[in-house]
């Protein structure tokens, strides 16, 4: 008797896992729907978003960053950069995020720090979409994690030019 009981149980609970399978398969088409949508969405000129510090981004770039990387503060910051064409690979490659000498080679000439202004309007505008708040665990692996940047974009572009 018990052993029907428990093979129904687990019929009932293989059915309740597919139903929320087939939901989570309707919200996932959705988003990629959305996510469709949104590149194909044709920017105009007045459809640009000011972010502070006098950066504006297209809208589409901004709903898109919303839409996909809230949840991941760093990444978020990272796509804000390079989709909305705010700062060049190059650009990045060849600037330090504060400018100061490197342990590893002090002999050599600091590279030039990226705009102050620019960054913190850049991670001021990240903290608020993201919802991160001050003095917490998530904002100090956040800021850790975007002072890497600039060394990140010189392996990409060393990547780059050495598949070429």
């Amino acid at each position: 008797m018990t052993r029907k009981w428990e093979k129904n149980r687990i019929l009932e609970l293989e059915k309740l896992v597919i139903a929320k399978d087939i939901v989570i398969a309707k919200e996932v088409a959705k988003n990629r729907k959305l996510r469709r949508e949104l590149k194909k969405k044709v920017v105009t000129s007045d459809e640009f978003v000011n972010i502070g510090g006098n950066i504006e981004i297209p809208k589409r770039v901004d709903e898109f960053l919303k839409l996909n990387y809230t949840s991941n503060p760093s990444l978020f910051f990272r796509k804000l950069i390079s989709e909305a064409n705010i700062l060049s690979l190059e650009e990045l490659a060849t600037s330090s995020f504060t400018g100061k000498r490197t342990i590893q080679s002090p002999l050599d000439e600091p590279r030039p720090a990226l705009d102050p202004v620019k960054m913190k309007a850049l991670k001021d505008y990240t903290v608020s979409c993201c919802s991160v708040m001050p003095n917490t665990v998530e904002m100090i692996r956040f800021e850790s994690r975007i002072r890497n940047i600039c060394t990140d974009a010189r392996k990409n572009l060393r990547q780059a030019n050495s598949s070429n």
